[in-house]
């Protein structure tokens, strides 16, 4: 029957009703077996049978129940689909959104007597199949009014606008077929001179071809794919949304290729987008990359201590990234000490314990002053006046940082002896 009538055939009522109940059947009698081709197909005839204004003409004594039957097979074809798409397990999640989506679409055009036009409200797949997808486009572009927000709006002209048969690939997962037609799309973007329609469906295009290459490993080219996507078109906050869970994932924290494009891109769009929303996911990605790349030996604590600063300045509220900023500036502090103890530099390495905020840097500071001490005791010093000056000097730090460690007591008591054997008074 799909052979013998396609295309314009499909315009006719009685041809569109005998495909919806054929599919119905064909979906019924295979069950799991079903192709999910014959399953769109079902979902696309079904629908727009449903939404006809011819639908129950041609079925006698039905005028008067019209609104009771209509919900009779909606309610049957929903049913088919949900079971179908259980059984799919996984894979079945898209033929639940493709039932939901355009139930809504063809809902929302109907809930203003729209299936009273003289174009009938087709699902865009068969719209398109039965070359009457420009006259619902031209049907979307006048009825604004009848969608809950702009983007919405957008979303729907773009199924019927040139970017719905790349759209349609998109829905049937088909990411190889939708990305040879890149080229044609990127010029008649051009030709339509910003068309507010194509151009967001040219955006979903592109942000779920380029997610796909991510998810298959394709790193590079999701990376060039997702950045030549931005800055994203006006009125597409759902789209952002839906990238930034994307590229966010918890799951994929310890991948590092994963988060170099996650942190390339959006880097990309918080230069041309910063709403709270993007500066939270940047500061998430880029600081589970400093830390993995930081725990991998890949970079240096100076480059995480620059990486963290970023990343708290984008969203202070994140506590991961604070944490793991003071940490980082806690190490920091504490190399710093380690170095200015081993020149011998006391009085930098007990202003900078002074000046610490970290209780961890301080006790690292007098674990430092512990064993300087140690190895004046054990006689490590060429003479006793230099010995007397050094313990002179760790007992003036030591006092300046914390004049009540109990540390100051030995040392005070070490530089009494080496003044009374040197008969210092």
């Amino acid at each position: 029957m799909r052979t013998l009538s396609s295309g314009p055939d499909l315009l006719h009522p009685v041809v569109l009703e005998l495909h919806a109940k054929a599919s119905y059947l064909v979906l019924k009698e295979e069950g799991r077996r079903a192709e999910p081709v014959e399953v769109n197909h079902f979902i696309d005839c079904w629908l727009s049978f449903l939404f006809h204004p011819a639908l129950f003409y041609s079925l006698p004594g039905k005028q008067e129940g019209a609104e009771s039957y209509r919900l009779e097979i909606f309610a049957a074809g929903e049913k088919l689909v949900r079971k179908y798409s259980e059984q799919q397990g996984e894979n079945g999640a898209p033929f639940i959104r493709h039932w939901e989506e355009d139930f809504a679409l063809l809902k929302t055009l109907s809930a203003a007597g729209k299936d009273k036009e003289e174009v009938p409200l087709y699902t865009p797949a068969l719209a398109w199949q039965a070359g009457i997808a420009e006259q619902i486009f031209r049907l979307v572009q006048g009825h604004q009014d009848v969608f809950p927000g702009q983007e919405d709006f957008l979303a729907a002209g773009a199924l019927y606008s040139a970017a719905g048969p790349a759209l349609l690939l998109i829905r049937m997962e088909q990411y190889d077929a939708a990305k040879e037609q890149f080229a044609s799309l990127e010029k008649k973007d051009e030709e339509n001179n910003g068309d507010p329609f194509f151009a967001y469906g040219l955006a979903q295009v592109k942000m779920a071809c380029g997610l796909h290459s991510l998810q298959q490993g394709r790193y590079e080219e999701a990376e060039k794919m997702l950045i030549d996507l931005l800055p994203l078109p006006l009125h597409s906050s759902m789209l952002e949304r839906g990238l930034l869970v994307a590229l966010d994932r918890e799951d994929r924290y310890l991948d590092p290729d994963w988060l170099a494009v996650s942190v390339h891109v959006l880097s990309e769009l918080h230069r041309n987008s910063s709403p709270p929303s993007v500066k939270r996911a940047f500061c998430s990605v880029l600081t589970h990359q400093a830390v993995l790349l930081h725990n991998e030996g890949a970079i240096e604590s100076k480059v995480l201590l620059t990486s963290m600063k970023k990343a708290v300045c984008l969203n202070p509220g994140d506590a991961f990234a604070r944490m793991t900023l003071d940490d980082a500036q806690m190490d920091a502090e504490i190399h710093a000490l380690h170095q200015t103890m081993s020149a011998g530099k006391l009085g930098k390495a007990s202003r900078i314990a002074q000046q610490s905020a970290y209780q961890g840097v301080v006790d690292q500071f007098f674990i430092f002053v512990a064993q300087v001490l140690e190895q004046i005791e054990m006689g490590d010093y060429p003479d006793d006046e230099s010995a007397c000056l050094m313990v002179r000097q760790l007992l003036e730090g030591a006092v300046e940082v914390d004049p009540e460690h109990r540390i100051i007591e030995d040392i005070a008591l070490l530089l009494d002896e080496f003044e009374e054997r040197l008969g210092i008074l």
